[in-house]
This record gives structure tokens, C-alpha cells and sequence, in this order.
């Protein structure tokens, strides 16, 4: 097995501080962050409404995560046959209209100047505008190793919570002018970094003139966007406010313990991460997202209680946000002319999630009176659904990679470098070789490699069963191949199973004879 390459808690974070493009990207995705967090979690722009029972104010958001999903689709239909890119001109007035189409809606809550018509429109424009500003980010992506991602995001995270935190504390006309000038000065730091071009390759991989989408959509990366959707249809749905007159629920209490319990996540996942944890660290948090949900509703007998879980829920929103910029950089990274597919994807379903829960949230306050205990474990329970869904799949890393049928898994990239699986089959490499060279390995052409392709193409395996009868070929055991490949015994007994039914044989010393015949035959 590889050396997992061993570094400090604070030696990445040191590194994403280190050149000024990380630190310009950084600021970037603070700001656009630290924006959303003030605009669609909380009432910046519609605390001074008078609240007419049966609309809130923050309904109007409802058009925004409406248009962002109409105008995403409408890009992703463009995006699929060349690559997506507009002038800096058609930019910069998305980010102008960003900004001031908040000023107007906090202006017209404020005036009660037609604040049941014209907060919808404006709600609208800015979600028609929001995904140039996210396609403009992806154009001036920096240059981050795939190792690093984690701790990059991890800080986007915590230092837009910090963001978000001074403003909230700071008389409401600071956070209306941040929300103002945010998505203007989010440009113009983007704007001081070089334009990312598309890579030129010369394998017949990328001469491919459509983006995979079928694949994509039909693949594992299809439970992950049901995560994203049900993450913000029913976060929305739990924070809205159930005092209509006061909507005390935005509190910075909440905003403080979730910035307690992304620092501590954080940390300890920092602290953590190493081969045999980094993938119980995602299913945990996965987990501990859904439960997050059931907690919330004895917010009305346990205040304190109530609290803690809803700054859990929202940081583990946050990590999976992040993980899924994560998934997007890593699957790109080879097919850059088509980055914008799973990012556009990705917005769409976030529109339909903030406008779905934002008009589900209201109703549900207005036909239950504020009281949700009822419809709480409902909502848990089709959460902890999806949830299932995700932990049962195997290749966290290929969520949104494409589909590659042919290519098996060869490691994960963590924080502590690339970690490699070793090639069973050939003649394994010193440690210090490995480490050396943070690249997978060749595949070995020996007999019994060939004789694992054969099979796998003939009984029609599953690239993680080809992993798997790889390993059996070379007279491994069951516990060797879980901590080889990072999957439960469970999983192993059950691909093993399925092994043995396609090949027609009862264990593993008939599979090597088998693999031996066709060696022999050969």
C-alpha cells in the first residue's frame, strides 16, 4: 500500500494563504458567500417590512430560486455543445444589477413602496443574474492542487460565517450597503486574476464534441443533487420564521454557534484525515446532516437544544456546498471546455430548492400556525432517505466525473495528498517511490491482469467488481481488499457474491483456476 503523506493541521491552510491569486480567490468566494448568507438566510433586505399575514417578505426570494433555474437550464442547454463564455461587459452588469436590484428591495420594504409586486421582480433579476457571477468565478478558477480543495473551501466557509456575523451585529444599512457593493467588488478581485483557457489535449478522449450528460445524470452524481435540492428546499423550510411580527429565528446566536461548529468540524477533520477516515468523515457528516432536521423541532420546549442543531444543520449545509465545489474541480480539471455543465446543473437545482422551499416553508407556517412537530419527521425522514442513497454509494469522487465505465479507482485526494491503491497484480513500489510520485499507477500487463479484463468484459463487471477480482486473482483476503479499496465488509461480501454468480464459480480458488484456464488458453 502507498505511504499517505503526513503534514500538519496548519500547513495547508498556510499554503492556500501563500500566493496572492489564492488569496484574491479567497476573498472572491467570501464575498459572493458572505452575500448569499446576508440575502437568502436572513431578513438584511426585508427586516424593515410590515409583515401582512398571509406573505412574508422573504417569499420574494421564491422568484429568485425560480429564475436562477430557468436561466441556468437555458445556459446548460448552450453549454453542452461549446464552451460558455461571455464578455467582461456582460459580467460586470450582472454584478451592477446584482447589486442594485438589493438596494431596491431593501428601499421598497422600507418605503412600503408596492412591496407586494416589485420585491418579486427585483428577487427575480437577481436570480437571472446569479449564475453569470458563479460562471465568471469558474472562468478565473485558481490553479489549486486537488489536494488542497478541501481546506480552501473549509476556509471560504468559516470566513464568510465571519462575514456574515459583523454585518448582522452592525446597523442594518451596513449590510444593505455590503449587499450593494459585494457582488461589484466580487468582480473586480476576479477580475485582477488571469482568464483560465481551455486545456489542449491530444488524446482522442476530448476530441468529444458533447459534455456526457446522460451519463452524468444517470450515475451516482443523481443522489448527490438530491441532496443539494432537499438541502436547501428544507433548510429554507426550517428557517423561516415562525413569529411572523418579530421573526426572532435570526438571531446571531445561531450564526455564532455555527461558526463554533464549523471551526470544530473543520479542525477535526483536518486533524483526521488520513486513509482510513476520510471516508467515514463524509458519511458522518452526511448523517449528522440529516439527524440535524429531526432535533429541530423541539425548538418550541428546548430552546438552547433547538439552537445548537440548527448552527449544525447549517454548517453541514455548508460542507456539502463545498463538496460539491470540491467534485466540480476534480472532475474538470480534464475537460475544462465543458466545466460549466455540472456547475450549471448544480445552480439549477439549487434555484428550484431555494424557491421550493421558500414557498414551502411559508405555507407550512400558515397551515400549521407556526407548529411543525408534525411534519418534522416527515421531513427527516425523505432527507435520511437521500442521505442513505449517497452513503451507499462507493466513489465519493466520481459524483460528478462523467461515467467513465473503463477507468477503475485508483485513490483519493485528501488534504494529505493523493492516496494511492496498490497494484496488486505487478511488481509493487517502495514507499518512497510512491510517495515520490503522487501519480496512480500504471496498470501492470501481466497474465492475470489480462485475465481479470477478460472476465470483466466477458461476465459484464462493475468497475469496482473489476477492482475487486483483481485483488481475489492475487490471492488476497476479504480484510485486505476492504482496507485496499475503502469500502465496508459488507460491500466486499456483496460484490464478491456477484462476482462468483457472473463467473459461475463458488469461491475463490475456482475463480484463479478459471482465470488460470483462460491464461493457458490464451
Amino acid at each position: 500500500m502507498a505511504a499517505t503523506r503526513k503534514l500538519s493541521v496548519t500547513e495547508p491552510i498556510r499554503l492556500v494563504f501563500a500566493t496572492k491569486e489564492r488569496r484574491q480567490a479567497l476573498a472572491a468566494f467570501v464575498v459572493i458567500y458572505a452575500w448569499e448568507y446576508l440575502a437568502f438566510f436572513s431578513s438584511t433586505l426585508t427586516k424593515q417590512a410590515s409583515v401582512i399575514s398571509p406573505c412574508l417578505p422573504e417569499h420574494s426570494w421564491a422568484a429568485a430560486g425560480l429564475t436562477m433555474a430557468v436561466c441556468s437550464t437555458i445556459m446548460l442547454v448552450k453549454a453542452r455543445a461549446h464552451m460558455l463564455r461571455f464578455s467582461r461587459a456582460i459580467y460586470l452588469t450582472a454584478a451592477l444589477l446584482i447589486g442594485l436590484c438589493s438596494l431596491g428591495i431593501w428601499v421598497v420594504y422600507t418605503l412600503n413602496f408596492y412591496a407586494e409586486v416589485i420585491p418579486y421582480i427585483l428577487a427575480g433579476l437577481i436570480g437571472g443574474a446569479l449564475p453569470f457571477m458563479y460562471l465568471y468565478r469558474i472562468d478565473h478558477f485558481p490553479d489549486l492542487e486537488v489536494s488542497f480543495l478541501g481546506t480552501f473551501f473549509g476556509l471560504v466557509s468559516v470566513c464568510s460565517l465571519l462575514v456574515y456575523l459583523v454585518f448582522i451585529l452592525l446597523p442594518s444599512p451596513c449590510a444593505v450597503i455590503f449587499c450593494t457593493g459585494a457582488p461589484v467588488v466580487f468582480f473586480l478581485v476576479n477580475a485582477k486574476q488571469p482568464a483560465l483557457e481551455p486545456q489542449k489535449s491530444t488524446t482522442a478522449e476530448q476530441t468529444v464534441s458533447h459534455f456526457p450528460l446522460k451519463s452524468m445524470l444517470c450515475n451516482c452524481a443523481t443522489a448527490f443533487i438530491l441532496i443539494i435540492w432537499l438541502n436547501f428546499a428544507f433548510f429554507r423550510i426550517i428557517a423561516a420564521p415562525w413569529d411572523f411580527e418579530s421573526r426572532v429565528w435570526y438571531y446571531p446566536s445561531v450564526f455564532v454557534t455555527t461558526l463554533v461548529v464549523s471551526l470544530v468540524l473543520f479542525l477535526a477533520m483536518r486533524k483526521t484525515a488520513d486513509r482510513r477516515h476520510q471516508r467515514g468523515q463524509i458519511r458522518f457528516a452526511i448523517v449528522a446532516f440529516a439527524i440535524s432536521y429531526l432535533i429541530l423541532y423541539v425548538r418550541y420546549y428546548n430552546p438552547f437544544l433547538a439552537t445548537i442543531a440548527f448552527a449544525f444543520c447549517f454548517a453541514c449545509m455548508i460542507a456539502l456546498e463545498a463538496l460539491a465545489w470540491s467534485f466540480w474541480s476534480q472532475a474538470v480539471k480534464r475537460q475544462y471546455r465543458f466545466a460549466a455543465v455540472p456547475l450549471l446543473i448544480y445552480l439549477m437545482v439549487k434555484g428550484v430548492g431555494i424557491s421550493a422551499g421558500v414557498g414551502l416553508g411559508e405555507q407550512l407556517c400558515l397551515i400549521t400556525d407556526g407548529i411543525i412537530p408534525v411534519t418534522a419527521p416527515l421531513l427527516f425522514l425523505i432527507v435520511l432517505f437521500a442521505c442513505a442513497i449517497t452513503i451507499k454509494l462507493e466513489d465519493f469522487d466520481k459524483l460528478f466525473a462523467g461515467g467513465d465505465a473503463q477507468q477503475s479507482l485508483q485513490g483519493y485526494d485528501t488534504d494529505f495528498g493523493r492516496l494511492l491503491i496498490a497494484d496488486e497484480m505487478g511488481p509493487s513500489d517502495s514507499p518512497a517511490d510512491t510517495s515520490a510520485n503522487p501519480e496512480p499507477p500504471e496498470p501492470a500487463h501481466s497474465p492475470l491482469e489480462a485475465a481479470a479484463e477478460n472476465l470483466s468484459q466477458h461476465c459484464a463487471l462493475s468497475p469496482r467488481e473489476t477492482d475487486v477480482l483483481r485483488l481475489l486473482l492475487a490471492g488476497r483476503n476479504r480484510p485486505f481488499i476492504k482496507d485496499a479499496l475503502f469500502i465496508s465488509t459488507g460491500t466486499v461480501n456483496s460484490h464478491i457474491s456477484s462476482i462468483y454468480r457472473k463467473t459461475g464459480v463458488n469461491s475463490q480458488q475456482e475463480l484463479i483456476s478459471l482465470a488460470e484456464s483462460l491464461i493457458s488458453n490464451a
